[in-house]
């Protein structure tokens, strides 16, 4: 978590994302990082609406992971319930 912290205190884009459309709050979400992913949903200009190239967002990400910390703060910072419906499946519903 230091290393994602001095990333993004050195400037780095908390929205960029890999050739998948995959932001860095979706990989830690993937990878079951939550201090990283409260981390970057509590940095500054993190857009927690951003969907991947299948459509998914973090929401989907921490919901199939089982991080219910990470959804119940991605939902506190007023995730785009809306944005995060795929295939009408609702992410909760995992």
């Amino acid at each position: 978590m230091d290393v994602a912290a001095a990333l993004l205190d050195a400037g780095s884009d908390v929205n960029a994302a890999d050739a998948d459309g995959r932001t860095a709050l979706m990989l830690a979400t993937i990878g079951g990082h939550e201090g990283v992913a409260r981390l970057m949903i509590d940095r500054r200009g993190c857009d927690v609406n951003l969907v991947d190239s299948t459509q998914r967002t973090s929401l989907f990400y921490a919901a199939q992971a089982g991080l219910v910390d990470t959804v119940k703060r991605l939902l506190d910072v007023r995730l785009l319930l809306t944005r995060c419906l795929l295939f009408h499946v609702h992410p909760l519903a995992w």
